[in-house]
């Protein structure tokens, strides 16, 4: 995997929060208004209407609230939610369109591009009726994301201190067409993060351990095609039986899906890599951008930590480029087709023996209820 440390600067405040902050700061002057010692509040009052009433129309900025036993202290740091830096390294994720989800070719574009393998995604395809005509299907395509990153935490201390300003809206003039909006100057922010290279590795498109991805079916010509599409001809995957190198399930339970090579690998680390080195987060009168960052391949979990040294500094795209990876873990082993095949079987007998008991609960209960109404 990749552990990545990065600063961003920026002037003004680019992410606000929801109007529930107010209460933090409420208890916050309360406790120390109502405490014996002598606590001390660094944070804005909340602005007040004229009648004395706390204001609603007011945006506050997002934050960390702090309390320092020791130092009798609250205080706060701004932040930038992880949401945002993830929507400024990977930009509009068609997650939600129903567009998207309801064309199954379209979707799997989406799934196998470099952004749904990085990213992750969760589709939720439409309910048809059962053969039954009493049940409904539907199916969930889930990837977990390989991309761990922080929120950016205010990391200058006091010198960006916040504020509450007065703006009013345009149109008609009555109660609510002025705000308050809290900002600031120049500030500076710290995140951190990972790439973990076996959430690259594997994509599943087996419904046993939860995590299909995509629909099996699209898994051959359609998905070698959409590969080649958004990696080139030589995209390095095979697809067939694969698990886990550790053994915790053994090869009974072996998983279909897509095994990416060491250049894809590569080729979608970098590329995320390249995605984070060009965070640029704008807002009228407010900007962040990153300013620094800095990687290290971990070899040794024991030894490459977040608090030691070796780390490389990136300052442009070809120190990205040039990145030696060395030898990147395999994570998985393919196995046979017949192994394959014996564990696609054993959960199709499981699924069998758990519906009839789910069956056999849902006729026992209505069973239940209908002797309860008669009586």
């Amino acid at each position: 995997m990749i552990i990545i440390c990065g600063k961003i600067k920026g002037h003004g405040i680019v992410n606000y929060d929801s109007k529930e902050q107010k209460f933090a700061h409420i208890k916050a002057h309360k406790m120390k208004n109502e405490s014996d010692s002598d606590i001390s509040v660094s944070l804005p009052d909340v602005p007040r209407k004229d009648d004395g009433m706390y204001s609603e129309n007011v945006m506050y900025a997002k934050k960390n609230f702090i309390f320092d036993r020791e130092k009798e202290e609250i205080s706060s740091r701004l932040k930038i939610s992880s949401n945002l830096l993830r929507h400024s390294i990977f930009g509009e994720v068609p997650h939600t369109n129903p567009i998207i989800s309801g064309d199954k070719l379209m979707m799997t574009t989406f799934m196998l591009s470099p952004v749904g393998l990085v990213r992750g995604y969760m589709f939720t395809t439409r309910k048809d009726k059962a053969e039954d005509g009493t049940k409904e299907n539907g199916l969930t395509y889930a990837r977990k994301s390989a991309l761990t990153i922080t929120d950016a935490v205010q990391s200058d201390g006091d010198q960006a201190m916040t504020h509450f300003e007065i703006h009013n809206r345009t149109g008609v003039k009555d109660d609510t067409s002025m705000f308050y909006k809290e900002n600031c100057g120049d500030v500076e922010y710290d995140f951190t993060g990972v790439i973990n290279f076996k959430e690259l590795r594997f994509f599943s498109c087996d419904p046993k351990f939860g995590r299909m991805a995509m629909d099996p079916d699209f898994s051959g010509k359609i998905a070698e095609g959409v590969l080649q599409s958004h990696f080139g001809k030589d995209v390095e995957f095979e697809t067939g039986g694969f698990t886990d190198v550790a053994q915790t399930i053994g090869k009974r339970y072996a998983e279909y899906g897509i095994f990416f090579g060491d250049k894809t690998v590569e080729f979608l680390a970098k590329k995320t890599l390249k995605n984070i080195f060009g965070i640029n987060i704008m807002r009228a009168g407010a900007y962040a951008t990153l300013s620094s960052l800095k990687i290290k391949v971990v070899k040794n979990i024991l030894k490459d930590k977040f608090d030691d040294e070796n780390w490389i500094s990136i300052k442009n795209a070809e120190d990205i480029d040039n990145i030696d990876f060395g030898v990147i873990e395999k994570f998985y082993e393919k196995v046979s087709d017949e192994d394959l095949m014996k564990s696609s079987e054993l959960y199709k007998e499981f699924n069998k023996k758990h519906q009839e008991a789910r069956n056999d609960k849902s006729s026992q209960a209505s069973t239940r209820r209908s002797k309860n109404n008669e009586s």
